[in-house]
């Protein structure tokens, strides 16, 4: 998408830019829809103030929620399934009894979490070197 900033590093210097070579229209539409979510979602609130709390700036706090969003959108639409709040801001690894599914295919973990396996070891396919990220093991439920 572009909204993230650049860095530019040689040997002895480091510097953050902001990125100026972008779709001014979908950042700027983006950056609208993580305003008002902060509103609207309590998850999206809570992440906001998360990241506030850690020293973040405003508009790179609403920048890195605006790119959250866009992730949660991704997900949604690869595995065909409904926006739900609970699944889209809960802890990937965090017991639920009813969205545990959901939030395991929205966030990419291969096997379910729950209280005898709160903590998944396994990686996706394309993180072990097999397989290409676009084939991924996602089924609509």
């Amino acid at each position: 998408m572009g909204t993230t900033a650049a860095t530019r590093a040689s040997g002895k210097k480091r510097a953050v830019l902001a990125r100026y070579v972008r779709n001014h229209r979908l950042a700027d539409a983006l950056h609208q829809q993580a305003f008002c979510a902060l509103n609207a979602s309590p998850g999206a609130r809570a992440y906001y103030d998360q990241l506030r709390a850690r020293g973040t700036g405003h508009h790179a706090a609403l920048r890195q929620l605006s790119n959250r969003l866009v992730g949660i959108l991704h997900g949604c639409l690869k595995t065909r399934i409904s926006y739900d709040e609970d699944t889209a801001w809960g802890h990937p690894h965090q017991a639920r009894s009813t969205s545990c599914c959901l939030t395991t295919q929205l966030m990419g973990c291969l096997t379910p979490c729950g209280p005898s396996d709160p903590y998944p070891g396994n990686l996706p396919p394309w993180r072990q070197g097999g397989g290409a990220p676009n084939r991924g093991p996602f089924v609509a439920v």
